[in-house]
């Protein structure tokens, strides 16, 4: 384009991306193609830009007749004559819509995910595998283990553990357990995720749920909540729940 910002050339590949003929590029002022929206900047600003910096980098989004619209990155330089002197600007437009699409949709995703971690009422930890430290922890975590997030976050995952079997076998019920379903008993009482409950007794998620299920038979339990709430009950009942 020249450096008042009309275009004066345009190669086979813009023509297909932009899905514009030659004939109708050549000659038209930039804006033809579509919105620059880096910093909102105008046509006349972005020639000033280039001029000034030698380059310009941005986004430019253009709408098709059929309403779709892509969005390309741009970047310009500029062309110098013979004699050194500014003649025009050279731009090549990349289409990054696929990528700008995939961004937005892992964003929106984040976002979601952060919502629901902080708005649920579940006990909710992430926790680093390998050194067992607690990254992250929902507001549900900091009620129940009566820590702020800041300290829950300073701990490792060893400091969480469950009571020692002395202290649980106070109620004959749980005599019909083995020392791991106990174990895993008390952990689940204390609203552990399976994840963690793995991690602490250092077995697979899948070992947890093979556990579970047992202890829900020699208990005539049904559900993950019936075993949760029966847990919880008996570790209040025995004053080792808060």
């Amino acid at each position: 384009m020249d450096l008042d910002g009309i275009i004066t050339y345009a190669n086979q590949a813009a023509c297909a991306e932009l899905r514009l003929s030659r004939d109708r590029l050549i000659g038209k002022p930039l804006r033809i193609i579509g919105r620059i929206v880096k910093q909102d900047i105008t046509l006349e600003e972005f020639v000033a830009a280039t001029l000034f910096q030698d380059s310009w980098r941005g986004r430019i989004t253009n709408t098709r007749r059929d309403a779709a619209k892509s969005v390309f990155d741009c970047h310009a330089w500029l062309f110098k004559d013979d004699h050194g002197q500014n003649s025009g600007i050279i731009g090549v437009l990349s289409n990054i819509t696929e990528e700008e699409s995939v961004r937005e949709a892992l964003t929106a995703s984040e976002d979601r995910y952060r919502s629901l971690f902080h708005n649920s009422e579940a006990v909710m930890l992430i926790v680093d595998p390998a050194a067992r430290q607690i990254r992250h922890v929902n507001p549900a975590a900091c009620d129940f283990y009566g820590y702020p997030a800041e300290s829950l976050c300073r701990m490792n995952l060893r400091e969480l553990q469950a009571p020692d079997r002395t202290d649980l076998v106070a109620n004959p019920l749980l005599e019909v357990l083995s020392d791991r379903e106990l174990e895993l008993f008390a952990l689940t009482g204390q609203g552990k995720e399976i994840t963690v409950i793995a991690e602490i007794m250092n077995i697979s998620p899948r070992t947890v749920e093979v556990h579970r299920s047992h202890i829900k038979k020699k208990l005539g339990l049904r559900t993950s909540t019936e075993i949760f709430q029966r847990a919880y009950d008996w570790l209040r009942k025995s004053g080792l729940q808060p």
